[in-house]
């Protein structure tokens, strides 16, 4: 008997991570058939992120070409091309923190996986027919365009999961969470559009307001609030403004 709150924990999480990942397959499945982005040359990939997109794209690419990560926070910081002649912090103009980490973690990850000798990425040169040329494509997180669709797609995927515990939290049955996951893929289209529109701020902002609600409903519901959630709260408050 001592066992079956335990299981029940376990098998919540199982299922949140369940949900997680069933989401980030499902929106990458969805922009993967709508851009046939693994198939693209670096420069298409590019091109594909539309308006502001590019935008944001372009800051993050940024970092990761200069020489160090700190001179393309100074690089970003002190643009003088978005805005010509002036000279502009795009950091702070845009809210380019979510691209900052980004890239820190690009650069993190190439610098292992180099001293490691482990390929992050495989090329080869796609013939497209119809006259057109062959192009060189790339696959893996070694190619920064794939590396940061995937960061944001993993981050929505955990939204996800946070869906199904806030359901099930609320509702006080793992059913609860279900049937949240569920009304979230089928209303899909209006809940989110971050497989259509991956660069823009709300698809790294989504999934800490939804770990706010969570924290903000456990503070309301706990007579004594622990200096952890409070803590947490903060901390989400912070992600979820950059």
């Amino acid at each position: 008997l001592r066992r079956a709150p335990r299981f029940r924990h376990w098998s919540s999480l199982f299922l949140a991570a369940f949900a997680g990942v069933l989401h980030w397959s499902h929106i990458s499945s969805l922009f993967e058939n709508d851009r046939n982005f693994s198939h693209l040359s670096a420069l298409e990939r590019e091109m594909a992120f539309r308006t502001e997109m590019g935008l944001y794209y372009s800051y993050f690419k940024t970092i990761i070409e200069a020489p160090s990560f700190f001179s393309g926070i100074w690089m970003i910081m002190n643009d003088r091309l978005t805005e010509y002649p002036l000279i502009i912090n795009t950091l702070k103009r845009f809210n380019l923190y979510p691209e900052v980490v980004l890239a820190s973690w690009y650069r993190l990850y190439i610098s292992i996986m180099d001293s490691l000798g482990i390929h992050t990425k495989t090329c080869w040169t796609v013939n497209r027919g119809d006259g057109l040329s062959a192009v060189e494509s790339c696959e893996g997180l070694g190619d920064p365009a794939s590396f940061y669709v995937s960061m944001v797609f993993i981050l929505n995927g955990l939204m996800m999961a946070l869906f199904f515990i806030y359901g099930t939290y609320l509702s006080g049955s793992r059913l609860g969470g279900l049937v949240t996951v569920l009304c979230f893929f089928f209303n899909h289209g209006e809940c989110t559009r971050v497989m259509w529109t991956p660069p823009l701020r709300e698809s790294f902002s989504y999934p800490f307001l939804v770990l706010q609600m969570l924290l903000v409903t456990h503070i309301l519901r706990t007579s004594n609030v622990g200096r952890g959630s409070l803590i947490a709260l903060c901390v989400s408050n912070v992600f979820f403004m950059q």
